[in-house]
Order: C-alpha cells, then structure tokens, then sequence
C-alpha cells in the first residue's frame, strides 16, 4: 500500500510507534465496537490481524504528523514527547527533522475522522499506577502550510474515556 508515495512499514516494524500489544482486552475491545460508527474507528470487532494492521496503520500516520508538529506546554507526562526542545511553538518546529514522538508502550487504537479538519487519535499509555487513555489532536499544518499543531487531552480512566468519545 502507498500512502503519501511511500510505502508503508510493516506491521510492528522495529522502533515503530505505537509497538504496544496491539490489543486492549476483550471488555475494551467489545465496548469499542459498540462505539464506532461512519467516522470513529476502532476495528476492535475485527479478526485480530486486521485490527493489527489498522492500528499499525493508525501508529504510522499519527506518527507523521508529529514528527512535523509542535506540543505546547509540559512533555513531562503523556503519549508525546519531544525531540526537538523547541518544538513548543510554531517557529520552533526544526524542518526536515523529527519534532514529536510517540513514547515508547504507546498503543494508538482508534481514530475519529474530522475529514482533516481536527482529527483525533486514541492512545492508551502506561502509568506508574497501570494505564490512561488520550486523545491526540491534529490541528493547522494543512491549511496554512506550517507546522501541525498537537493537542493532547489530560490522563483518563477508562470510564472517562468513553463518556468523551460521540453518542454511537
């Protein structure tokens, strides 16, 4: 498959983002199928391979946006960190480099379509106390043709994780 006249990496390559068990559990997996719908996309429902390689897919993509991104505020915590010290601002983003990454044991597991106009990935991230869930949104950078600006939710439980997600 091409995406943006590239090939895109195998499922799991090494040092890929997002190269976390693909799968969150049965009880998650079975409460996101519930959920999706034209424009939220989980694949949880689906044969295993194939909900690997969507979110392998989902991994890839996001993580072309951040490399051309910049987050403001802390990095400290969450599933973007920087790799650029200026990537906090627009001007800071260094071009042709990689600004943004995933951390490492980040699952990106669904994706809600905006049509390119604020998508948002989902990612689970682990925690001192187990794991949180995150939104991951994807503003600007199309339209201006400049930088992605990132915006990444505060730390969520499960529970809050699914009361911020569209009626289905």
């Amino acid at each position: 498959m091409i995406i943006n006249g590239r090939g895109v990496p195998p499922l799991r390559a090494p040092g890929m983002p997002g190269d976390a068990a693909p799968s969150l559990g049965e009880r998650y997996e079975q409460a996101l199928g519930m959920r999706e719908g034209p424009f939220l996309h989980f694949y949880g429902a689906a044969m295993p391979f194939v909900r690997d390689e969507y979110r392998s897919h989902l991994a890839y993509a996001l993580a072309e946006y951040l490399a051309q991104g910049f987050l403001e505020g802390d990095d400290n915590e969450g599933p973007v960190q920087r790799q650029q010290a200026s990537a906090h601002h627009p001007d800071g983003v260094v071009q042709g480099a990689v600004n943004l990454v995933l951390r490492d044991g980040v699952l990106v597991f669904g994706l809600l379509d905006n049509q390119g106009v604020g998508d948002c990935y989902f990612a689970r991230a682990p925690t001192a106390s187990g794991q949180a869930f995150f939104c991951i949104c994807i503003e600007s950078g199309m339209a201006s043709g400049g930088p992605y600006e990132i915006f990444v939710s505060p730390a969520m439980d499960w529970e809050e994780f699914l009361r911020q997600l569209p009626p289905a």
